[in-house]
This record gives C-alpha cells, structure tokens and sequence, in this order.
C-alpha cells in the first residue's frame, strides 16, 4: 500500500449535536439536510483545492447529498459528478472517465466502499460520518493501492463535533475505545509525538485536538459509554474487558454487571424482570472464583443444552464439556495430563474426573455447609436449585452466557502462566 497523508478537517459549519442520536447512529434524513448546504460545500471546496490532488473519490450520505455536492463543485469550474445505484451516469464509465483525468471529483454513495479497482485514485474524501470502524477503513482502502507516479494518498476527513466521530481515530490509529485513550491519542498529536509508518503524516485542526484532549473521563461507567458511543450499540463485559477497563468499579456496585446496563438505560423491560428474579446467580456467574476455567465451561455445556430447561444427565453434561473442549483447545491445558487426548479417554474415567471437579463445586461440595448451592443432582441429572420461568429462557440463558464470554475472555490470559501439568484446585476454585 501507499503511503498517506491523513487530514482531521474540523467540519464547522455543522453542528452534529443538532442532529438527533438514533440507536448509534444519525438520523439519515436530517444528517443529509445539514450537510448538503452552501456553506458546507465551499468549505470542502475550500480544503480540496487547498490539499487534494488530481483523482479524488469522495464518499456522501445520500443521493441528494451527493448531487449537491456534485453541481456545487461543477458550479466553481471543477470537473465533477455524482455516482449512485440508479444515477445517470454509470458506475463503470465514472471510474473510466476519473482514471483518464476527465473528472477530477466522484462524489458516491454506498457504490465505492469496497471492491473498486483504481490505484489511480489518490484524494479520498470523507463527506460522512461513518458509524462502522470498518465501513471507514474499507473508504480508505479505495485510495491505498499502488500506482506509477502516485507518491501518497491524500485523505481528507470531515469530522464533527459529536462522539460518534471518535471510531475514526480508533479505526486508523488503533487508539484504544475509552475515553482516556482517545484523550491520550490527542495529546500525541497535538505533541507530535503520533508514531506513523514510513512516509505517513496526520494533521489534525486545533478545534479537533481540544475535542479529543477533553476525553479524559475516568471509570467503568465512563468507559462504557465511550464504548456504546464508538459501537453504536450496548458493549458486551467481553468488550469492556478486552478495552482495558478497570473492572475494580464492580466491587462497590455489588460485582454485577447487569446492574450497570440496567443503570445505564440498556435493559428492556424484559430484561430488567429477568434481572431482579436472577440478580444472584448472575453475580456468581461474574464473580465466582476460578483457579481453572473448569466452572465456566460446565455452564457453557448447560447452555448448549438448555439445561436450564431441561436438566441433562450428568454423562451428557460431562460429555459436551469435551465438545465445548474441542472448539476452545486453548483451555485443554487446564485437564490432567492424563485425560487431555480428548478421542481417547475413558468415558466412566472423564465422568469421574468431570463429576469431582466443575460438578462438585457447583452443587457444594466445595461449600461451607450453611451456604446455597446453585444446582443439584437429582435423578442423575444436573439441576439448578431455582426455578427459570418459560417466558425468560431466552434473555436468562442470552444473559448467562454474556457472563461466561467474559469469565473465559479474563481467565484466558492465565493459560500461558500455568506450568505444565496439573495445577493444583483449591476449594470452590475450579
């Protein structure tokens, strides 16, 4: 790929905090009013002469916008036009006529953002903001293919003043997603200390550097909503997790994280009904101790049993451990040396192995005598101690296994501290 020169142009004459936030997105209609207007267009105009070079492609957020900005551009003497499914001028002649240099500007929408053979293109033009990390990097990806006399692609980026902007810097620099991150990120550029590849640069305006430097909120809460703003969506505990987050914060909430998308305005009603009847069990999913990922996994195997619904046999349980083995190996390392070629071992040896470790625990054995456990052998079969409506399966067992993503997301990192062989299990520690 080519080099780049990346522009942070401060898009002023819009103020994105009149534009209403709709489930991590703008609203597509009036995002569309506020940026086809006059004075927008002269100031694209006004940076495109200023830094583009000879072939730029640049991306709209609808056809109306895309025309606009087509006979603006035309209007002050610049060869441009609007390309679009349904547009008059063809998807594959307006690429021929920018490559042969008859247009200077491609003003797209949807057309361009992957699959577009034409190294020459050197000027991408961001006109939008883009709600996915990888819808962006796919738009500048059209202008990073190699080509004879090409030097560099220039990228000139609109960004406004609004959060939903901030996947950008996270999608092209990989700065981290939290608030304290992109805050870090822009104290790097205003220093001049952002390290780029080879031949690459990043300008950012003033106004876009004040912006990100303000970031600098702190806390699981904090961090959870720079997370949903970069998503567009709720994060998961993986996600917050694997963002570096302090998850310290949970100790003074109770240990639930549940409580903190309730908190937050993320539950539906539904959900929040699931909650206050399971608020228990879902804090010692969360938090129960583990010296080996063995807990996790037996709740992972319930659910893809629906053992909640229907309590499985102790052998079936047992047995899908080992399925749920196959597909994450790197956990295998946790079983006794002895047991871990998972097609040869004993079935009447792995039951016992299985029933004095995850099942044990689980049902008490590990427990102090006044304590509850969660589940029971009753009949043969592994069965919780609580009752799980049939209306709540669904969100119940969707919300479980959130816990467990996130309980084997956190112990993972442990597997490449354990020395070989068997490490030893403490009580109500499996």
């Amino acid at each position: 790929m080519c080099p780049f020169i990346y522009y942070g142009i401060h898009d002023e004459t819009v103020d994105y905090q009149e534009i209403p936030w709709r489930n991590g997105r703008f609203d597509p209609t009036a995002l569309s009013h506020k940026l086809a207007t006059l004075g927008r267009a002269r100031h694209a105009l006004h940076h495109w002469r200023d830094k583009a070079q000879d072939r730029t492609l640049a991306f709209c957020v609808s056809t109306a916008h895309a025309d606009f900005m087509a006979e603006r551009f035309r209007k002050e003497g610049v060869r441009a036009e609007a390309v679009y499914a349904g547009s008059s001028l063809d998807r594959g002649a307006a690429l021929e006529a920018l490559g042969r240099g008859d247009l200077q500007v491609l003003f797209s929408v949807d057309l361009f953002n992957e699959g577009v053979d034409l190294p020459a293109i050197d000027t991408v033009m961001m006109l939008r903001p883009t709600e996915s990390k990888i819808l962006f990097m796919q738009q500048l990806g059209r202008g990073l293919r190699l080509y004879p006399g090409k030097g560099h692609l220039v990228v000139l980026d609109f960004i406004g003043n609004h959060k939903g902007f901030l996947n950008k810097p996270q999608a092209l620099f990989d700065c981290g997603s939290r608030y304290q991150d992109l805050a870090a990120f822009g104290r790097q550029v205003r220093d001049g200390q952002l390290k780029l590849p080879p031949g690459c640069f990043a300008n950012y305006d003033l106004a876009i550097i004040d912006f990100l430097t303000r970031l600098s909120g702190k806390g699981l809460e904090t961090d959870y909503q720079a997370l949903k703003e970069s998503a567009g969506r709720r994060p998961t505990l993986t996600e917050v997790y694997r963002a570096r987050t302090d998850l310290k914060d949970f100790r003074r909430m109770g240990g639930h994280w549940w409580a903190l998308v309730r908190d937050q305005g993320d539950l539906e009603p539904a959900e929040a009904d699931c909650l206050e009847r399971h608020a228990g069990f879902f804090r010692e999913v969360q938090t129960t101790a583990m010296t080996k990922s063995f807990k996790a996994i037996l709740l992972e195997s319930l659910l893809e049993l629906d053992g909640f619904r229907t309590p499985p046999r102790v052998a079936v349980l047992a047995d899908r451990a080992v399925h749920v083995f196959r597909r994450r190996r790197s956990f295998i390392g946790d079983i006794r040396e002895d047991l871990r070629n998972l097609d040869r071992n004993d079935p009447a040896k792995w039951l016992a192995y299985w029933s004095a470790n995850p099942i044990k625990a689980w049902t008490g054995g590990n427990r102090k005598a006044e304590a509850r456990p969660w589940f029971e052998v009753r009949d043969g079969r592994f069965t919780p101690t609580f009752a799980v409506a049939d209306h709540e399966h669904a969100l119940f067992q969707a919300m479980v296994q959130e816990l467990v993503d996130y309980r084997l997301a956190a112990y993972e990192p442990r597997l490449d501290l354990s020395p070989e062989g068997e490490v030893p299990v403490e009580p109500d520690e499996v």
